[in-house]
Parts: structure tokens; sequence; C-alpha cells
């Protein structure tokens, strides 16, 4: 775990740095070299992992050696061809094992940089929340879900801009590289939702309503979803048992909204002001929370909340940039440097993604 917290030691010294560069000189660009320097030294580590970091690293470098997906039309008959084709073609053209890790590496520390460089409000935190409650953990084992969800980050920007064709087609992309991407397609006519304090409390309330009521997800789970689908993913199986998820991650995820809604001040928006992305972005933290929710006893859907965890990167910045008494934004700091840490700490301890023991491809 020494690297992870000498990678955030490091980034609290390119936040100093640039801020002193930003004091001396009026025309430095100091968010734009942090979005750069952090994004460099979260790929370094990523990049540069063991392959025995990682639960399904082995996997996917044996799928990378010995199966190799067709590289002409019938490609398309395979499931998610859209990873495995790429992977393939990295195959094909000589790229080792290290650089097929430190490729997908640069892609994922690229979407994310570039993801909060343009909606974050302070960077060095999206990205320390991205390493403690975010997807970090999951970028050095999942490497396909994590390549899915790099390209929803660019269909958010199709969705922001009411480009409905690009933002079809590349939701589609990210489908055929991990299916469950699919989950994101609906929000396209969520986009100009208008949200306030009033209707976020109900939409609050709403998300958490299952935590009280027995409602029938496992049928409807199984009405809806193709056979081949519960088959692939076991769900019969993860159906009729409880899932382990941490109880703190449903708080978390609740807290998170309801934050939003204790300090929201965009009564009304549109598409030139702060409102609409504060509303989207709310929207996505709901469906976070009510995909951790649903996964208390139905642990496949945890899988869907990992497509809402970026924006919540973005958003917690928001919120903290609103308070405008000092004591508070004090406050709402140190618990977003404090808590999450401890979840990070707990979580990785003997996790399931084995990424405490991290070792350097040398080592």
């Amino acid at each position: 775990m020494v690297i992870y917290y000498i990678l955030i030691l490091c980034w609290l010294v390119m936040l100093v740095f640039s801020r002193e560069m930003e004091r001396r000189y009026t025309n430095f660009n100091s968010k734009l070299f942090q979005a750069i320097s952090m994004g460099i030294l979260l790929f370094l580590v990523m990049g540069l992992k063991h392959p025995s970091v990682g639960v399904d690293t082995a996997q996917y470098l044996y799928r990378y050696h010995y199966v190799p997906y067709p590289l002409d039309s019938d490609i398309f008959a395979y499931p998610e061809w859209v990873f495995y084709g790429f992977s393939t073609i990295l195959s094909k053209i000589g790229i080792g094992d290290q650089g097929y890790l430190a490729i997908y590496a640069l892609i994922i520390s690229a979407s994310f940089s570039r993801f909060f460089y343009k909606y974050s409000t302070d960077i060095f935190l999206s990205f320390y929340l991205h390493l403690t409650i975010g997807l970090f953990d999951l970028s050095l084992s999942g490497m396909r879900q994590m390549f899915a969800i790099c390209i929803i980050l660019l269909s958010f920007d199709f969705l922001m801009k009411n480009k409905l064709v690009p933002f079809v087609i590349s939701v589609i992309i990210a489908y055929f590289t991990h299916n469950s991407a699919i989950c994101f397609l609906p929000f396209y006519f969520l986009k100009n939702i208008n949200i306030d304090q009033k209707k976020g409390t109900i939409l609050l309330l709403l998300t958490a309503l299952p935590l009280a009521i027995s409602f029938p997800f496992e049928s409807i789970i199984k009405f809806l979803a193709p056979e081949r689908f519960l088959i692939k993913y076991n769900v019969y199986e993860t159906l009729s048992h409880q899932s382990p998820i941490n109880p703190l991650l449903i708080v978390i995820s609740l807290a998170i909204p309801a934050a939003c809604i204790l300090f929201w001040k965009y009564n009304k928006w549109s598409i030139e002001n702060a409102g609409r992305i504060m509303s989207i972005l709310f929207i996505m933290s709901l469906m976070n929370a009510f995909t951790n929710v649903l996964s208390i006893n139905l642990n496949m859907v945890r899988r869907l909340s990992f497509y809402f965890v970026p924006f919540i990167m973005v958003l917690i910045p928001i919120i903290i940039s609103n308070l405008k008494i000092r004591s508070n934004k004090v406050l709402a700091i140190l618990c977003c440097i404090i808590f999450p840490l401890y979840q990070f700490i707990v979580g990785n301890i003997d996790g399931t993604l084995s990424i405490e023991d991290y070792k350097f491809f040398w080592q």
C-alpha cells in the first residue's frame, strides 16, 4: 500500500507547486498543469505494475496471448469485440505484456485526467477521490470495464452538447466493450431534467426506498435479462445470495446527493449556466446510490454503479466550492480526506481485487 501513499504525496507536491507558479505567473494554467502532472503520475503507477497486481490481470494477459479475435467481418459475431479486437491488434503487432498493460493504463489515466480537467473545480481532490473511493482499484484489475467507462466519459461530452448521434454511437461502442455500459444510454433523455432542492429531496427518498421495503427485484431481473446474460454472470447464483457489500458504501453513496441537496443553490437552470451540470451530476449520484442499494441483495447490479462513480468525483468538489462559510468548507475537505482514505485502506486490505501488495514489473 506504500506506493499509493507516495502517489498521494506526489500529487500534493504537484498541487503546491502549481499554486506557487500561479501566484508568481498570472498566465500560468494551474488547472491544466495539475491535470497533466497528476495524470502522468497515475499512469506510472498503473503502467509499471507487476502482472500479479489485480485479481484479473493474469486472465487478461492469458487471453491476450491465447484467445485472439478474427480481424475480419467475423469479429462482429463475437461478444464485446471492441476490447478483445483491439487487444488482438496489439498482440499482432508484437506489443509485449508490459506494453499491453501500459497502453491501457495510458488510455485510462488520460481519459480521467481530461474528464477532471474539463468538469472538476478541484483537480487534486478529484484524483484523490478517484484513488480512495473511486475506480482506481478497479483500473488495476478490471481492464475491460474500465475501457468501457473511458468511452462513457467521452459520451458525456456529447450528452452535454445535445449531440444525439455521437452519444448513441459512443455508448454502443462502450456496449461492445463491456455489455453493462448499455445502462448509460437512457441518460440522454434525462439531460434536460430540472432539479431543485424539493425535487432532489423527493428523488433521494425514492432512491433509498428499497432499504425500507421488500421489492421483487429478483423476479424483475429474471424477467428482463436475457438468458445468456444470466448464465454468463452467474445471476442465478447471485440472486439468491446476499451481497457482502460494505454498509459504509451505502451510507456514503446516499450522503453525497444528500449533501448536494443541503447546499443546493441552483433553483433554475438553462443550457448556459452551471445548474445544468449540477442537475445531471446529481442524477448520476442518485443512480450510483440506487445501484449500491440494490446490490445489497443483487450483487451483480454493483457493476452498473461503476459508470456513475466518475461523476461523483467531480460533483463533490463542486459541492465544496459552493460552501461560503470557511469553517464548513474546511470541515468538508477534512471529511473528504479522512473518510475516503479510511475506506480505501479497509476495503483493500485482503480485498477481492488484490491490489494491496503492489509491485513494479521488475520486482
